[in-house]
């Protein structure tokens, strides 16, 4: 029916009140019905609807994958910003999607410390570069690599081997790297300048724990407590002393020529533990035992590692040299970092703790055994 028709017939209804209420009612009926604007109205509606419910799912799947895949977030936000080709590029409606910030669906970056050794590849660890056994050994040198130590291979061919390389090769392994050696320097005061110069991440090389070192480096938890320990002649020690007492009185206050390592700690702790001798510095350990051997100095003065290795490899020496281990004193043995590497150095010490790695002097005698006894 159509409307100019129907509008026709209305005209001549009884005039009654009753009449034209029954006639304004039939003509909204037919303009509602006939409205050119009611369908797209009821489209918009339905579009918005199912347009608001995607893009809610879409936001819920966007966020899912986010929080799963969380190390590709590069590739996931060049996917979110990719355009449908479907959507109509001239709307300026946001897409919700593009409103999540990231961050707060990926884990925080790490540390640069940590950063710099995985964007690397590879951990450097700084060592010295001459045997001091059993931390660090080269079979160049004559060592022998226990059969339950691990080796690394340099690239002359000979192994490195001891309890500070396989520290450094566990170090590495956890944090899922390779690894490189530092060797380039002998002494163990230049070990830590490599670290202090950036040209490695940690030193692993017997390093004693010092109050001076703590000021310009970060130390570790140690790995390693010694005694501190002297090898004494005894042909000058027995022109000295007339009893057992008296060697423990005149050991306690040594006022003559004291053997050590050159650019080591034990300088130091030489002169604060004998303020009344006199300390020469030696090349090696092996010119300081030399020395006190020969007699040209009283008393050669390291940990009580070094001191019991010397009797430990060579039974006859006990005939010319005694030992005395200082129980009161402590050794400790620490990694060293930079003091910057603050992250690096919690997880030496995590690695420290999860592994319980701490040794005695007797402990290492008994892991090295083999090490100790065939030592020349």
């Amino acid at each position: 029916m159509h409307l100019m028709s129907l509008i026709r017939r209305i005209r001549f209804l009884p005039k009654s009140l009753f009449s034209w209420g029954i006639a304004l009612f039939l003509l909204g009926v037919v303009f509602v019905q006939f409205s050119p604007f009611s369908s797209a109205s009821e489209d918009t509606v339905s579009s918005a609807t199912v347009s608001s419910a995607q893009d809610q799912a879409d936001l819920s799947s966007e966020t899912k994958t986010l929080a799963l895949n969380s190390p590709a977030t590069p590739a996931l936000m060049a996917q979110t910003e990719a355009v449908d080709p479907n959507q109509n590029s001239g709307t300026s409606e946001v897409n919700p999607a593009r409103d999540v910030d990231p961050s707060l669906a990926v884990p925080q970056s790490l540390s640069p410390d940590i950063q710099r050794i995985l964007d690397r590849g590879k951990l450097i660890v700084a060592t010295r570069g001459q045997s001091t056994p059993p931390f660090v050994m080269y079979s160049r040198e004559g060592d022998v690599c226990p059969n339950d130590s691990s080796a690394y291979t340099l690239d002359d061919g000979s192994l490195l081997c001891g309890l500070d390389i396989t520290m450094g090769l566990e170090l590495a392994a956890g944090m899922d790297v390779d690894i490189e050696f530092n060797t380039s320097r002998n002494k163990f005061n230049e070990v830590t300048e490599l670290v202090a110069g950036g040209q490695a991440d940690v030193a692993l090389s017997k390093l004693s724990l010092s109050f001076v070192r703590a000021m310009s480096f970060g130390l570790s938890n140690p790995y390693v407590t010694l005694h501190q320990g002297l090898l004494v002649n005894r042909v000058r020690l027995a022109g000295k002393a007339d009893s057992e007492d008296d060697v423990i009185r005149i050991i306690r206050s040594l006022d003559e020529n004291i053997g050590v390592i050159a650019n080591t700690q034990y300088g130091r702790f030489a002169r604060e533990a004998f303020p009344k001798a006199t300390v020469q510095e030696f090349p090696t350990w092996e010119a300081a035992v030399a020395a006190v051997t020969d007699g040209t100095v009283m008393a050669a003065f390291r940990d009580e590692l070094e001191v019991k290795r010397i009797v430990l490899s060579d039974p006859a020496s006990s005939l010319r040299l005694k030992t005395a281990v200082f129980t009161d004193t402590d050794d400790k043995i620490v990694a060293l970092v930079s003091w910057k590497d603050v992250k690096l150095l919690d997880l030496i010490n995590t690695y420290f703790d999860v592994y319980r790695i701490s040794y005695s002097a007797d402990d290492l005698i008994d892991r090295y055994s083999t090490v100790f006894s065939g030592a020349s």
